[in-house]
């Protein structure tokens, strides 16, 4: 009985310091930044779902643009230095083929001369001139069925899109919401995965190298989130460029931001989350992310009626 006690007592001393020692455990332990709001206003009375900037011209000010999955109006709103009281918004519905229904737009982005915008179901991607009055082309973003994402992909159209990002090397990296959280590089079926390292991301002063005779992009690679990292990312909203050129995402259901690590290899098969950012507690339903010149947060909700639903919070570090 002794021996058998005596056994028990050493096996109980050795799991014990191997959990002290279990990387795995000490790598979910990432330090967490709480963010205060600065500014907030109700953005017309829709459901936000994604948003983005532009200069606008000579440089008179950033132009904030917000999508909804039910709606084909883009809102509109300047900032400098603070937000206008004025808002307005851009029809496009008419361009976009609005036959009834929802729009499912999910993901907006923008060039120099250009707004790009995801409807995620149908995975298409809309590109529309600087003013929004003309529908220049589309991309149809596809997995193959014999692809190893169908499976992920397939299983629920309303789990696909939530976030991309115009890469320069002519590619598209697409936030896959859930079921797994991926990061997911499309571009044309003949070319080769470029991954990601901070700068590759095109802004708004910027041109996307875009081949208007590809009409279709195709899986290249992608990246599971990595285990240790679900916690703060278990449902991702947006996916933005934010200070240092790197990748920042969004999570409704965490109420966080995320800094993604800094380089995606395309030999690796995970990414990483690095640092996190707390969403203050009066942000419901966080679905869009972008930031201003002074990396300063903004993030847009999926609420309507009274509650404010574009907020610009304090500046990330």
């Amino acid at each position: 009985m002794k021996s058998k006690l005596v056994f028990l007592l050493l096996a109980f001393q050795i799991s014990c310091r191997t959990a002290e020692t279990d990387s795995s455990a000490l790598d979910t332990a990432i330090a967490e930044t709480n963010i205060d709001i600065i500014e907030s206003i109700i953005f017309n009375d829709v459901e936000l779902s994604s948003v983005t900037t532009r200069q606008l011209p000579n440089n008179s000010g950033l132009e904030v643009l917000a999508i909804s999955d039910s709606s084909y109006k883009v809102q509109g709103v300047t900032y400098d230095k603070g937000l206008s009281k004025k808002l307005y918004h851009y029809d496009v519905g008419t361009l976009a083929g609005k036959s009834s229904g929802k729009s499912q737009w999910e993901a907006i982005a923008a060039d120099k001369s250009r707004v790009f915008m995801l409807a995620e179901g149908s995975s298409n991607v809309f590109i529309f001139n600087q003013d929004l009055l003309k529908l220049d082309s589309s991309i149809a973003l596809n997995v193959p069925k014999t692809h190893a994402l169908y499976p992920d992909w397939n299983a629920d159209t309303n789990s696909r899109g939530e976030g991309m990002i115009l890469l320069d090397s002519g590619h598209i990296l697409l936030l896959k919401e859930k079921n797994p959280v991926q990061l997911i590089e499309f571009g044309p079926k003949t070319a080769t995965a470029k991954g990601f390292k901070p700068g590759d991301g095109v802004d708004s002063n910027e041109s996307f190298p875009l081949n208007i005779n590809v009409t279709e992009f195709v899986p290249l690679k992608y990246w599971n989130i990595g285990s240790n990292s679900q916690p703060y990312l278990s449902d991702a909203s947006d996916l933005a460029i934010g200070p240092g050129g790197r990748l920042f995402a969004i999570s409704d259901k965490t109420n966080r931001i995320v800094a993604i690590e800094n380089v995606l290899k395309p030999t690796e098969d995970k990414f990483k989350v690095k640092e996190v950012w707390v969403l203050p507690g009066k942000i419901d339903k966080a679905e869009g992310l972008a930031f201003t010149p002074a990396f300063e947060p903004i993030v847009v909700s999926d609420l309507t009626g009274k509650d404010k639903n574009l907020f610009i919070l304090t500046a990330l570090d």
